[in-house]
């Protein structure tokens, strides 16, 4: 628990310092798996929105759904994703 905090921590001081084009962070995850845990926490808590965070949850059915959303920009961050995956991805095309 004082990991998944550290994590929230430093994901939440680090966020505003990032400039996005219309001032939303999209945030993907997997809804099945390892990542949910992560992403229902932080969009049920308003973890993000009560430090100036204005994020918006976009939630896969499929575990490698994130990756390829991340790997075209319609997402910004995403929970569980392997950067080997990311990149094997992104060199798919």
């Amino acid at each position: 628990m004082k990991r998944l905090l550290v994590v929230f921590a430093l994901l939440a001081g680090l966020l505003p310092q990032l400039s996005f084009a219309n001032g939303k962070v999209r945030i993907g995850y997997w809804t099945s798996g390892v990542s949910l845990g992560y992403g229902a926490v932080l969009e049920s808590q308003d973890f993000l929105k009560k430090r100036g965070v204005d994020a918006e949850f976009v939630h896969f059915p499929d575990v490698n759904a994130p990756l390829k959303a991340l790997a075209s920009g319609s997402i910004d961050l995403a929970f569980g994703a392997p950067v080997a995956g990311v990149f094997s991805v992104a060199s798919e095309g």
